[in-house]
């Protein structure tokens, strides 16, 4: 009958085959580098005890009571080598200083080894998210996201040298008792005796530490969605007076994570301080049966006492180093879970040349989710250079025909020709540099003028003229030069040192700089003032003309001058035309301007 494998057992191989998966076949070199530092430790550990019979130089050396280390002094002598104590140092001290060499190339080997791993497992999560489907990402959680790439990361790192230490221990003790076997059988009988009855104490201990890091996993995901849901809903909160509610339910999230790091903090705490009183009683216990049981001589006692020490320390130090890792396994599950679960949903972009010299059309265009039809029968023609406006209602479907206009989302059906070359889809990595993409929440970065614009480019001298000319076409010169600074002026996060007009322009300035073919912008002025809302039309009607534009907007001086104006209800486009077309012909349309919901 075949034993079926337990879960736990999976959940360890699964360990090391996630180690193997970022750090190749040069985790076996570690090993192997560990297999050498224990084998030159044991030879040299077991040359103490002729050490021990040439205290001094003038007695003679005897073998009748090594046992079976005499194989190994016998050999030193038939290449010449007499076994006096100056001898038994000098040879002593050589493998000792080979063993340091090894323990050296082995330290530094682990650690390379370690950061390579640490490498790649952040570049695999950001490929990953880089990759990951637009669709799919804005049902994800941002929290879980962003704990799973940094805290997730840091921890996995850390099971990876916790784990690879529990491996060196152990590599250790099998070297310890098999030297142990070559000196006394008995010995190396209660050598793994006592390991095993160690391991039996402290599996529970072990069992409970691996659950509390699952918990810790999955509550720090969960805690940083909060807090980022804090960072975004401040202002509400506060003003609402809901911020101390709804803090006061973080804390608690809080104080349950400070509860299961105590918890593990316990166990560690228990495994440490039993440690030594377990080496110490199963070294009374085996000293006693050798000596009373077996009536061994004391030499082979002292060596196998060295090695018995030796090897249960190694034994409690990987049982400590274990614990610690399963302290991390949470991560390690968590991250994979991560993975997996996105690598279903990876964005596959086409490399395809497009060029866009004429026009883009879309015939009997569907997209659904699920089994829910979002836009149906869309039929739509933009010649490039046009100013396009979309406008309807909330939920018409507006933001997602841009969507995959821009690329973001593949359709479910339907043709799209580009200069009557039909592409199967816009999910295309050269498409998408053509795109240039304002939304209504304007993206600022942390960092200066020139960079937010520029997106890190080169202060060369073409670049810097580039940055002047679009901040001029952005309506931030004036403003920039009145304060004294431009290219290194300082943005804070969320550029909250700048009102919301001049973040949007920024934003303006970073497309404009890219120099797109197709400048999308998504309600771009619904949240500002009527005065920055005057600069951002201006800004739109200077460069009208000169790229394609989209507009997805509810105010009418937006949308006023677009060339076309598509008006969208329930999924579909219900009538185009201009302005003034639509205005006569649509009553829809002519309830929403005198409405003033555009």
């Amino acid at each position: 009958m075949v034993q079926k494998i337990q879960p736990d057992k999976l959940k360890n191989i699964n360990g090391f085959r996630f180690f193997y998966q970022y750090s190749g076949k040069s985790i076996f070199l570690v090993v192997i580098f560990s297999l050498f530092v224990g084998l030159l430790d044991g030879i040299g550990l077991s040359l103490f005890l002729p050490l021990l019979q040439t205290f001094d130089d003038s007695q003679a050396y005897n073998s009748d009571n090594l046992g079976n280390i005499k194989i190994l002094t016998d050999t030193i002598q038939n290449i010449g080598i007499s076994l006096t104590l100056t001898n038994v140092l000098l040879i002593i001290s050589f493998f000792f200083i080979i063993k340091g060499v090894f323990v050296l190339l082995e330290s530094y080997y682990t650690n390379y080894v370690q950061q390579n791993f640490a490498k790649n497992l952040r570049v695999e999560g950001l490929m990953n998210l880089k990759n990951l489907q637009y669709n799919h990402f804005i049902k994800s959680d941002v929290g879980q996201i962003q704990n799973t790439l940094t805290g997730e990361a840091i921890r996995a790192t850390s099971a990876f040298g916790s784990y690879f230490l529990t491996l060196q221990q152990l590599i250790i003790v099998i070297v310890y008792i098999s030297f142990a076997f070559f000196i006394d059988y008995k010995f190396a009988f209660l050598v793994c005796l006592g390991g095993g009855i160690s391991n039996l104490l402290l599996r529970t201990l072990n069992k409970l530490t691996k659950h509390a890091s699952v918990d810790v996993s999955s509550n720090s995901n969960r805690l940083q969605s909060l807090i980022i849901q804090s960072v975004h809903t401040f202002k509400y909160l506060k003003a609402t007076g809901f911020i101390q509610t709804y803090f006061q339910f973080v804390n608690e999230k809080i104080n349950h994570l400070k509860k299961l790091g105590i918890k593990i903090g316990l166990y560690s705490a228990i495994l440490k301080g039993i440690r030594e009183p377990i080496i110490m009683v199963i070294i009374t216990i085996v000293i006693l049966v050798q000596v009373n049981l077996f009536d061994s001589p004391i030499g082979p006692i002292l060596i196998s006492l060295l090695f018995f020490y030796r090897a249960l320390t190694s034994i409690m130090g990987a049982q400590a180093s274990w614990n610690y890792y399963l302290g991390n396994y949470g991560a390690i599950e968590n991250y994979s879970k991560h993975i997996n679960t996105n690598k279903n949903h990876q964005e596959v972009e086409s490399n395809s040349k497009i060029d866009f010299n004429q026009f883009i059309e879309i015939n009997n265009l569907y997209f659904k989710v699920d089994d829910k039809t979002i836009l149906s029968n869309i039929n739509l023609r933009i010649n490039k250079y046009d100013t396009l406006a979309i406008v309807g209602e909330s939920g018409s479907g507006k933001t997602t025909l841009v969507n995959i206009l821009s690329g973001l989302i593949p359709k479910s059906s339907g043709i799209i020709n580009i200069d009557g070359i039909q592409t199967e889809n816009l999910v295309n990595k050269e498409y998408k540099r053509k795109i240039g993409y304002i939304t209504q929440e304007p993206v600022i970065f942390n960092d200066t003028l020139f960079n937010n614009v520029t997106l890190w480019s080169e202060k060369t001298s073409d670049n810097l003229a580039n940055f002047h000319k679009v901040l001029k076409q952005a309506y931030l010169t004036d403003y920039f030069m009145a304060i004294g600074s431009e290219l290194d002026y300082g943005i804070e996060s969320n550029g909250a040192n700048l009102s919301g007009g001049q973040r949007q322009r920024i934003s303006i300035a970073r497309e404009l700089y890219k120099n797109p073919e197709i400048l999308i912008l998504d309600e771009a002025t619904s949240a500002l003032d009527a005065e920055s809302e005057m600069y951002i039309r201006n800004c739109i009607n200077e460069i009208k003309g000169r790229y394609t534009i989209l507009i997805i907007a509810h105010r009418l001086s937006t949308v006023k001058e677009a060339d076309k104006i598509v008006l969208m209800q329930a999924g579909t486009i219900i009538d185009s035309g201009n302005y003034s077309e639509l205005i006569q012909k649509n009553n829809k349309f002519k309830e929403m301007v005198s409405l003033q919901t555009l």
